[in-house]
This record gives structure tokens, C-alpha cells and sequence, in this order.
């Protein structure tokens, strides 16, 4: 009776813990998202660092929202959100931290599978803005998420070098932030390791290891959501020996999103995940730097257009596509 007792303590006691870390660390996405917290220590509130980082932070969200977030959500709700019925698994590969794309594009979705080269981190905690270092820890965010708000981008590149070093290091506080800003509220943080045989093992609160972390949301329209962020190599050869696309095989066809992906998916290099985005999504939305027209079977895909097709620039000018170019001037859809 006694060890059994005594079990229940401890097991109640550390999920009480575990909630007080969740607690915090919603606080602390919204402090780095500019938003005021009702749990949130006065310490930190009332710092010149903390409210200069809120103005800077509302006016570029505010125009973020009203530029890019809203038209993407209300162009995906009348183009894609009736032929996608509600639940199932969004792939975006390339994604890095970019959460809050893939859920406007895909919103009715119940799990988006991301996956990129920047390292995981750990949660973001609220002790890291008490001190001396906040002014500093704020700023680093500011930069971070620079260009992304101004692009809708990252650039590998920044992030390899910015995420390790920041206070808040790694992606996971970054998609904290973009969750707390946009209105949902995180429920749990898991860290996952994967196996070789593509089978994943929750490790927990333990980010030692760790190939994945799942984030479990509570969403604005007050549904239960599952984003998982895989740290990993999708070129070929890479993916096939961690373990990732076999993880990917063994999940239901579903929707993808490709964008800013430096055209990696032209390359015979990165040919295993173009083949599996082909044979395992029942829509795919992406930019010109996704996978190539020449790639979709004409006679299985719907190709539809939308915006407008230019030469991309300098960098990748060797990949433009004639054909897609022809494609949009004979039919293309306006884009707002």
C-alpha cells in the first residue's frame, strides 16, 4: 500500500511541476512576442528593456498580420479549405522555424511535420528576462526574427549562425513565440528521439538525444494541435540513414508546403524527398523553388497558378522555368 502511495505523490507532484514549466513558458513566448502576460513578474514588465522590445515587437507584428498572415488565411480558406477535408498530417519540408505559414495555409489540419538543419533548443523560461542579460536576450529575438517578418523567410545561413549562440537558442523558442503572437496557447513540449527504423521514443522533458521536439497547442478556435520539428538532413542519403524518411512513409498521404527551399528539389541530390512529396501528398502548395513543373504528372495533377512567375534572382537565375513560365501567362490566378 505504502510504495503505491507514495508512487501517486510523486507522480502528482511531478506533473504539477510540469504544468508550473508550461505555465512559464507560455509567459515567456508572449513577453517575446510583445504581449503582455497576466502571470508575467513585474520585474520584467516594468523594464525599459521589455517595453521598448513590446512597441518594436506590435508594430512589426501588427503589419506582419495585416501584409502577409490575414491574406494567407483568407486565400487558403476559399482555395484549398474545400477540397482538404478537416484532420490529417501537413509535410513541410525545408521549414525550419516557420510555423505560423504552414498553419495559415493549412488550418484545418490536426499535425504539421516540419523539419530543417537548425538545432532544437529548449523551452523558453521567463529567468533569462529578470536579470542583466534581458536587454540583451531581446534583442537577439529582434534580429532573429528580422527578416523573417520582413520576408516571410529564414535564411538557413542567419539561423546556423544566430540560433546556437542567442540566449533563446534553437527553434523551439522561436515557434513558442510565433504560437503565444498568433493567439494559441501550448499545452505540451515533448522531445523525441528517432530510430533508424523510423520509430519514434518519447524522451520527455530530456532534450539529450533528441532528434524531434512535438509541441501540442491549444489553438485559437479552441482545437487540439500537434506540431512536430525534426533537426535533420534531407539530402539524399542523409535522409534515408536517420530514419526520417521511413517516419515519413509510415504517415497518411496528406497535404505539403514547400516555399523559400533554394531550389534544392532541383538537384538529383535531394531527389528521395521530392519523390516522396510526389507520392504521398494529396495537394501540394508551394513557390517556384519547390519541386520542378517538369516532375508532376500531368495526367495525376491539377496544376493551378497563382501570382506571378519572374527569373529568380542571381543566385538561382539557373533554375527558371520556361515551361512554367508559359504556364503562367496562358491561365495564372490573381494572388493578394
Amino acid at each position: 500500500f505504502y510504495p503505491i502511495a507514495l508512487t501517486a505523490i510523486l507522480l502528482a507532484e511531478t506533473a504539477a511541476a510540469g504544468s508550473r514549466i508550461i505555465a512559464d513558458v507560455n509567459t515567456t513566448a508572449r513577453l517575446l512576442a510583445g504581449k503582455e502576460s497576466p502571470k508575467a513578474s513585474t520585474r520584467i514588465t516594468r523594464s525599459h528593456a521589455w517595453q521598448g522590445h513590446r512597441e518594436a515587437m506590435q508594430k512589426a507584428w501588427a503589419k506582419y498580420k495585416a501584409s502577409t498572415l490575414d491574406p494567407m488565411l483568407t486565400w487558403s480558406s476559399g482555395e484549398n479549405g474545400p477540397s482538404l477535408p478537416p484532420g490529417g498530417v501537413v509535410r513541410y519540408a525545408f521549414s525550419g522555424p516557420d510555423v505560423l505559414h504552414v498553419m495559415r495555409m493549412f488550418p484545418r489540419a490536426h499535425s504539421y511535420v516540419l523539419c530543417g538543419l537548425e538545432p532544437i533548443g529548449t523551452p523558453p523560461r521567463s529567468t533569462a528576462l529578470r536579470g542583466k542579460s534581458a536587454e540583451t536576450a531581446l534583442a537577439e529575438i529582434r534580429k532573429i526574427l528580422e527578416e523573417s517578418i520582413r520576408y516571410s523567410f529564414f535564411r538557413t545561413s542567419d539561423m546556423q549562425k544566430e540560433l546556437p549562440a542567442a540566449t533563446y537558442a534553437g527553434t523551439l523558442p522561436i515557434m513558442c513565440l510565433f504560437l503565444a503572437a498568433d493567439g494559441h496557447e501550448i499545452k505540451d513540449i515533448e522531445f523525441i528521439s528517432l530510430g533508424k527504423d523510423g520509430k519514434l521514443a518519447n524522451l520527455g522533458t530530456s532534450h539529450r538525444g533528441a532528434a524531434a521536439v512535438r509541441i501540442d497547442v491549444r489553438c485559437r478556435d479552441g482545437k487540439a494541435r500537434s506540431i512536430l520539428y525534426f533537426q535533420t538532413n534531407i539530402a539524399n542519403g542523409a535522409l534515408s540513414r536517420s530514419g526520417f524518411l521511413t517516419y515519413l512513409k509510415s504517415l497518411p498521404p496528406g497535404p505539403s508546403y514547400v516555399k523559400a527551399s533554394s531550389y534544392l528539389m532541383h538537384e538529383s541530390y535531394f531527389s528521395q524527398i521530392r519523390d516522396h512529396l510526389l507520392a504521398s501528398s494529396n495537394a501540394i502548395i508551394q513557390d517556384d523553388s519547390g519541386i520542378p513543373l517538369r516532375f508532376f504528372d500531368h495526367s495525376l495533377w491539377k496544376i493551378t497558378p497563382y501570382g506571378n512567375y519572374q527569373t529568380p534572382t542571381d543566385l538561382f537565375k539557373r533554375y527558371h522555368q520556361d515551361e512554367l513560365a508559359k504556364l503562367f501567362r496562358s491561365k495564372a490566378k490573381p494572388l493578394p
